[in-house]
């Protein structure tokens, strides 16, 4: 059957055929699109829809296309009202399309389901649930169909990076490599391959040959913010932090200049721009500089609350935690009081979102009054948070790790650490940071081994989030002495 124009409906699609493979258009349009290559792909399915107007599939692939930029409704809907009279087969190509494009990942499986039943020798569709799956980080699943779609048609050779980051993510290690060298094979030229190369290497330790593959992906791309990051992090993972924040830098000073609709990537998730330049913030963390991390992550804060106000509150929430590490109480306050002041002027914020974020302002007031050796008003806090949990009925109950937390840290500051490690026992064990106070209070309680087995373990870990960042100078500190 034609791939763009319906069938008729007296003549139903064989169940074998692909639903899409007359089309060069289409074709060239997907081909982009499962490289990452949007404006590409947007030309090509637009031309698509010109060259046949009465079919669906053409501007239900320009909206998946389009929804990078923001402007998808339109032909979204074109699609939907076109599909109405269509073969079940595209119908449910589209109603995939339409899930996909509005982030109902769940949506989008179950029509590809549908698709993949009824045309099994569709490559592309068995490639697009793989790399639904993939997004939702259904590794192994997302490794089959990737792999259905390869055995289906060996030339689709936009599927051989996305496998290889498929099996990344199942773990299988080696099976990454082969298949993220069989890519930069078959796709030479497509930064995507070295950028997924880069990211396999990466994980498995091999941090020169990673920053080398994420610089041919670079090269190739200097535009490619997530490359640009990957090499990033190899720096950072090889602790050269200078070479990491340059890395950031450059990645910032892209991303900066992309509108927010830029980052609804459908196939690769990116950092927004202040996550970039938070990241600049950690190297300096990581590399002892606290003056520079503050400053930087100041700039982050500012930065976020001019473009993306309702985000702002993470990093000054991030901020006050820097300055409270740092024995800088007032200043901890002044920023989780304004990250509770902008998050307050989001209009259309949700009431249940605007408890959550009254809640963490309460607990970053509680911190820094104990910071500050205020005692008294620290407590106070601690008890408006408990009753803000306990007033919430059954929803409050995930938050009272973090009462926990909060009453453990500020016994801490006030030494009580019998009572301390009770509290901290019943916080989120997971959190590295939760687990270096947990360490401190077992060596205020004289059991020094255990703060030893813990500050060993957190050597041994390597993170790189926040908390890590944090106490990462006391941990090197405690293993220098």
């Amino acid at each position: 059957m034609s791939a763009c124009a319906p069938a008729p409906s007296s003549s139903p699609p064989a169940a074998a055929a692909p639903i899409a493979e007359s089309s060069p258009d289409l074709t060239r349009g997907q081909r982009a699109l499962d490289l990452l290559h949007m404006a590409q792909a947007r030309e090509a399915f637009a031309a698509a829809a010109r060259a046949h107007p009465a079919a669906p599939l053409p501007p239900a692939y320009l909206a998946l296309a389009l929804n990078s930029s923001g402007a998808a409704a339109d032909s979204m809907a074109t699609a939907v009202r076109l599909a109405a009279s269509a073969p079940p087969a595209v119908r449910a190509r589209v109603e995939a399309l339409r899930a996909w494009t509005a982030h109902d990942y769940d949506g989008a499986i179950r029509a590809l389901d549908a698709v993949v039943s009824a045309t099994p020798a569709d490559a592309q569709a068995w490639l697009e649930r793989g790399l639904v799956r993939l997004r939702e980080r259904q590794f192994e699943a997302s490794a089959r169909d990737i792999s259905r779609a390869l055995a289906t048609d060996a030339a689709l050779a936009a599927a051989r990076p996305h496998l290889a980051r498929a099996l990344l993510g199942a773990g299988r290690i080696d099976e990454a490599r082969a298949a993220a060298a069989e890519a930069v094979r078959a796709l030479p030229e497509e930064p995507l391959s070295h950028l997924v190369q880069c990211e396999v290497l990466r994980r498995a330790t091999e941090r020169s040959a990673a920053m080398e593959a994420c610089g041919r992906a670079i090269a190739k791309d200097p535009g490619n913010v997530p490359a640009w990051q990957a090499r990033a992090y190899a720096h950072r993972d090889s602790e050269d932090f200078p070479a990491a924040r340059a890395d950031f830098q450059a990645a910032f000073a892209i991303a900066a200049t992309l509108p927010d609709t830029a980052y609804k990537d459908l196939i690769l998730d990116w950092d927004k721009a202040e996550d970039i330049s938070f990241d600049v913030a950690m190297t300096y963390l990581l590399e002892d500089r606290w003056p520079e991390a503050e400053k930087a992550a100041e700039e982050t804060a500012s930065f976020t609350e001019r473009t993306r106000p309702a985000n702002a509150v993470f990093y000054y929430d991030a901020l006050g935690r820097i300055y409270l590490q740092d024995g800088k109480a007032r200043e901890a306050a002044r920023a989780y009081q304004r990250g509770h002041e902008v998050v307050g002027a989001v209009p259309g914020l949700p009431e249940d979102e605007q408890t959550l974020w009254r809640g963490r302002w309460v607990h970053g007031i509680g911190r820094s009054h104990a910071r500050a050796g205020r005692f008294a008003q620290a407590h106070a806090q601690a008890a408006i948070l408990q009753k803000m949990i306990e007033d919430a009925g059954p929803k409050g109950d995930p938050y009272r790790p973090s009462l926990h937390y909060m009453r453990g840290y500020i016994l801490l500051e006030e030494r009580k650490y019998a009572a301390a490690l009770a509290e901290l026992r019943q916080a989120n064990q997971s959190d590295v940071y939760i687990q270096w106070l947990t360490a401190r209070a077992l060596e205020g309680t004289g059991d020094r081994a255990g703060a030893r087995a813990i500050a060993e373990r957190l050597r041994g870990q390597q993170a790189a989030g926040l908390g890590y960042a944090l106490v990462r100078r006391e941990i090197l500190k405690g293993a220098r002495n």
